[in-house]
């Protein structure tokens, strides 16, 4: 029994197991993005807190704070679209 022998699935669909294998590849990258994300965010606000504590004026910290979380956000649908983009591209092979 090679990997590319086809299993069926409970909704009648032929899945290869190389296809199993590259959905649960796809799912772990997903994660290690969606964490790495996360841990940059909190890292803004860990920043901006730190900052203030050393003395920095609110009203100078919250500006980059904003401009750091909008980065994210860009950043965030960047990846979001190339990995749609990806899922779409190998469905169609």
């Amino acid at each position: 029994m090679n990997n590319s022998q086809r299993t069926q699935s409970t909704n009648g669909t032929e899945i290869t197991k190389n296809d199993k294998s590259q959905q649960k590849q796809q799912k772990f990258v997903r994660r290690v993005i969606t964490g790495a994300l996360v841990a940059q965010a909190t890292l803004i606000g860990v920043n901006g807190n730190l900052d203030v504590l050393s003395g920095q004026p609110i009203l100078d910290v919250i500006p980059g704070m904003i401009t750091q979380g909008i980065e994210l956000i860009i950043k965030t649908q960047g990846v979001q679209k190339r990995l749609e983009t990806r899922d779409r591209n190998s469905r169609s092979d």
